[in-house]
């Protein structure tokens, strides 16, 4: 019996492809393509010039061999460099890995642990980067004058190499020592921000299932449509922040009961008609409208229904200057109020912190700084930084002001002096607006999160931490996220039997939460081992697609938890299966790393080791 001879070689072999290249298309698909295009066309040239052999090409991705290491790495740094220079629109950049190894020859392609490595090293890299594996590294050293960042053995897959980053630019250096710690705080201040609808945050549930919610309650229920934005899209905020005012206003009378805005958003991506908003919420009153912005000039059209008496009960345009925004919002909110029959309170805007700002410009500023917080890359925090800063020039006696910058720095705490900093900025916060749920609930994530940095106790700031969640759940009790910060803290702290009802009462109040606040529940059923009411939660979080894919990860990871600790290790080895077919590249972090982030909310070390462990059993890396 005959044995069919493998040709087998030693090679450098390049890989690379384009950051978010979905994103790309599905914002601009022909100007994606015609741009793709131009870049290949450089890239080809690249290769040429420097003694490369394209072998395989995927859409976006592209692969090439070369016989020198010194030339392969020349290419990339010269590719990369004309990327910067060049002029294309729209805009796209890639990531580069370098791998020297045994390659077997298939016809004119590649195959074998030489090309999966380099593959693996372009996912490690980082947008516009270059990452190479340690025999590219032995081969160039002394021969190219480049900056090298040693990142250590890596593991991606089944995959494990030494790597290194080719600094192109000063701000490439990864910050390595504080990686895991800061993942923890950055997961945790990413995801809190939401807490209590300060933000103009826009659910990514509208795939799922609709649920009828029949709302039990006495009071008049009312929804709040998203505002449509009949302008630039720079002009969002105005939309976004008439919608949140009304939700936020309107909440502060227990006479009405006022759905949440993830609901408002369910509805209004879903496309629900009156009657289905009536049949599946049992809410009577609608408010909708839009926003037109040219210049200074604004024009708000706004409509109250009744879809019980199928009649329109309001109907009002209003022209205005944008600086006068702050005043037809409150005017509005008084039309509404008096055409429902409900007396006016002095002072209503309570949990409304625009009240706290001099000028719109200014507010207009702080909804950009929440979006680059929200976007938690490090690019974003840094124009988070660049933005807070600003305001608290412009601002400093705002609590809107210091509350921005304090998340900065909560994010970016490397020593005891930075943690005191923010510390003391998020406890002027609360004296300058205590009755903003947002400001004790960034004080509250100081103490629990940098507490041995700012208590000889870790005790005493836990307590004090625990004290301020129960303060911003009263301040706010009308919001989902209210009851879910209060859960959150709480678990932080360690009492997860007393964060329980919290979460049950957000999601009675928000069926359509978002996945941060599902992923927090889930966490705490797990570690309360009530698995008949976490196995729904994580499977909704998994199987949908509109989750993102760290929520959607989380499940599938304690799926796999669940399943092996009742027994059956095949199931969960199909549930690790899953969420390794997931596409967590643009994360730039290992599976297991991103999952046992997600567990933010758990203060058991305990736990947290079991639930490693059983996942690198199952082959999780």
């Amino acid at each position: 019996m005959s044995v069919e001879k493998i040709d087998r070689k030693i090679s450098v072999i390049f890989a690379t492809d384009v950051v978010d290249y979905s994103l790309h298309m599905e914002k601009d698909e022909s100007g994606t393509v015609t741009s793709l295009r131009k870049y290949e066309k450089i890239l080809k040239e690249a290769f040429k010039k420097h003694g490369g052999r394209l072998f395989n090409t995927g859409g976006d991705s592209f692969m090439a061999e070369f016989s020198s290491a010194v030339k392969a790495v020349e290419c990339a740094i010269d590719f990369q460099n004309i990327v910067k220079e060049k002029n294309i629109k729209p805009a796209l950049s890639f990531r580069i890995g370098i791998n020297a190894g045994d390659v077997i020859l298939e016809k004119k392609n590649l195959l074998g642990d030489g090309v999966n490595v380099a593959a693996r090293l372009e996912q490690l890299s980082q947008p516009n980067g270059i990452t190479i594996s340690k025999s590219i590294f032995d081969y160039i050293e002394g021969k190219l004058d480049l900056k090298i960042q040693d990142l250590g053995i890596q593991q991606i897959k089944k995959n494990k190499f030494h790597a290194f980053d080719i600094l192109l630019d000063p701000a490439q250096k990864r910050d390595l020592k504080k990686k895991k710690y800061n993942l923890k705080i950055a997961s945790v201040a990413a995801l809190f921000l939401l807490l209590f609808g300060f933000v103009y945050y826009q659910t990514t549930s509208n795939g799922e299932t609709p649920e009828t919610l029949i709302t039990k309650s006495d009071r008049p229920s009312i929804l709040v449509l998203p505002f449509k934005n009949l302008s630039a899209s720079e002009n969002e905020f105005v939309a976004s922040g008439i919608t949140d005012t009304l939700i936020s206003t309107l909440s502060n009378y227990e006479q009405l009961l006022v759905q949440s805005r993830n609901t408002s958003d369910f509805v209004s991506k879903n496309k629900f008609s009156d009657k289905e908003i009536l049949a599946n919420y049992k809410t009577q009153y609608v408010i909708s409208g839009s926003v037109q912005v040219a210049g200074e000039k604004t024009r708000i059209n706004v409509q109250l229904n009744d879809l019980v008496k199928n009649d329109t009960l309001y109907s009002e345009k209003y022209d205005f200057e944008l600086q006068d925004l702050f005043k037809v919002q409150d005017t509005l909110s008084e039309e509404i109020l008096n055409k429902l029959s409900i007396k006016l309170i002095v002072g209503s805007l309570g949990q409304d912190y625009r009240k706290y700002f001099k000028s719109v410009e200014s507010w207009r500023k702080s909804f950009k700084a929440r979006s680059e917080l929200i976007k938690g890359t490090p690019e974003s925090i840094q124009n988070l930084g660049r933005l807070a800063d600003e305001l608290m020039r412009e601002e400093p006696d705002n609590p809107m002001s210091l509350v921005l910058k304090g998340w900065h720095l909560l994010y970016t705490v490397t020593n005891k002096q930075e943690a005191i900093t923010g510390y003391e900025l998020a406890l002027k916060s609360i004296e300058l607006g205590p009755d903003i749920s947002e400001t004790h609930v960034l004080t509250a994530f100081f103490e629990f999160g940098h507490a041995e940095k700012l208590f000889d106790l870790r005790t005493d700031a836990l307590a004090l931490a625990e004290k301020r969640a129960v303060i911003a759940g009263e301040l706010n009790k009308s919001s989902p996220h209210a009851f879910a910060s209060v859960g959150n803290i709480l678990s932080g702290v360690g009492k997860y039997k007393e964060a329980l009802p919290n979460y049950r009462k957000a999601i009675a109040i928000a069926p359509h939460a978002e996945s941060w606040i599902k992923t927090a529940f889930l966490n705490t059923l797990v570690i309360l081992e009530k698995y008949d009411e976490a196995i729904p939660i994580a499977i909704e979080l998994a199987s949908a697609d509109q989750f993102a894919s760290n929520s959607r990860a989380a499940a599938f990871s304690m799926l796999a938890f669940i399943s092996f600790k009742q027994g059956n290790k095949k199931k969960a080895n199909q549930f690790i299966e899953k969420l390794q077919n997931l596409d967590l590249k643009k994360l730039q972090m290992s599976p297991l790393e991103l999952v046992m982030g997600s567990l933010y909310n758990i203060e058991d070390d305990s736990f947290k080791e079991e639930f490693k462990n059983t996942l690198y059993g199952l082959g999780l890396i």
